[in-house]
């Protein structure tokens, strides 16, 4: 929640249209969902990177796939993204 609350407070100015969202390390993808749902970012401009390939299926099983960009790579080191 703090962290939704900061980045509303630092982006006030800017649209929801031309925001983007990353998180290098999402895990299931929480903070990028709440992102989209609190209105901060479009659903097309968040995207969550984690290296676990098992977490698709459980974006899948939350329905997120589609919505938020999510793939599997190491958003702290990786050069290309699967």
């Amino acid at each position: 929640s703090f962290a939704l609350e900061a980045l509303q407070w630092l982006d006030e100015g800017s649209r929801q249209s031309t925001r983007r969202l990353i998180d290098p390390a999402c895990g299931e993808g929480e903070f990028v969902l709440r992102a989209v749902e609190a209105g901060l970012v479009h659903p097309l401009n968040a995207y969550g990177l984690d290296r676990d390939a098992g977490l698709v299926e459980a974006w899948r099983d939350r329905g997120v796939l589609g919505g938020p960009w999510l793939g599997v790579a190491d958003g702290l080191l990786a050069d290309e993204v699967c």
